[in-house]
């Protein structure tokens, strides 16, 4: 089960998710300053790796971590989370709230769906 990740998580996931692989000071050295400390990105990742985000492979007396959970997977399971709890499972309430928050036209809306079909 996926759960939704708290912000450092998310941010060190997307730097895993596009880096591909990374040693923690390479992860580190994707962020703006001022940077993480460097026990701080490791004892989240490591916890990451627990929950079954990411693995590690042993490189010397160092580990390069890499993820398992794909970026894709994680999307669907906040989006999942967010459409039945927010939107109460309701696909006339999902599309209203795109509608009007995102300021798509009823038109565009209608090309879009039958696009996807």
């Amino acid at each position: 089960m996926i759960r939704r990740l708290n912000a450092k998580e998310e941010q060190v996931m997307n730097i895993l998710w596009g880096l591909k692989d990374a040693f923690v000071q390479d992860i580190i050295n994707e962020f703006h300053a001022p940077q993480p400390h460097y026990n701080t990105i490791s004892s989240i990742v490591r916890k990451l790796e627990k929950e079954g985000y990411v693995d590690h492979k042993a490189v010397g007396r160092s580990h390069k971590y890499f993820p398992i959970a794909s970026k894709k997977a994680y999307k669907a399971a906040l989006f999942e989370h967010l459409f039945s709890n927010y939107f109460d499972g309701s696909n006339k309430k999902f599309l209203t709230y795109v509608k009007k928050r995102l300021y798509v036209k009823k038109a565009e809306l209608k090309s879009l769906l039958k696009k996807s079909k």
